[in-house]
């Protein structure tokens, strides 16, 4: 268990933060050695608010990711990470491709040779997806060519 209100954590803690009008913002890299290498939101929210839940996240609502001002601090899960990345525009729906665009995203990358991240973009889909229907058994018309 990490020791929350040792004096030396939380002066290494204060020393290492620049406050603004809106943020704390976070300074000198991004982990605390005093709390075994934790993210500086995290170390916040362990010596403002206490321990963490199992499978509880610190998130920002201020989504500035060096912020560690308490306050702007709050737990949630993966899900809830994803969902604000996805509202505040980090990160596209991801949708899958299917039809004639599975073809032909496999065809782009294979016979192309569009990289999965152009291919990804090609077709407004994550690249996870991209890597999904290249690496489908189902549908596995096109290999990568072998030069002669």
């Amino acid at each position: 268990m990490l020791v929350m209100h040792e004096p030396d954590v939380e002066q290494e803690f204060l020393e290492r933060i620049v406050k603004t009008s809106t943020c704390w913002l976070m300074i000198g890299g991004g982990l605390y050695p005093s709390f075994r290498n934790v993210h500086g939101h995290v170390a916040s929210w362990l010596i403002h608010y206490g321990p963490i839940p199992a499978g509880m996240l610190v998130l920002h609502k201020c989504d500035i990711f060096h912020c560690i001002r308490p306050q702007h601090l709050y737990l949630g899960t993966k899900s809830d990470n994803a969902k604000d990345a996805y509202r505040r525009g980090q990160m596209k729906q991801e949708r899958a491709l299917d039809g004639n665009k599975f073809e032909m995203a496999r065809y782009a990358h294979v016979e192309i040779g569009l990289t999965q991240k152009q291919v990804s973009q090609l077709f407004n889909v994550g690249v996870a997806s991209v890597g999904r229907a290249l690496n489908s058994s189902k549908r596995g018309r096109y290999t990568k060519r072998t030069k002669k």
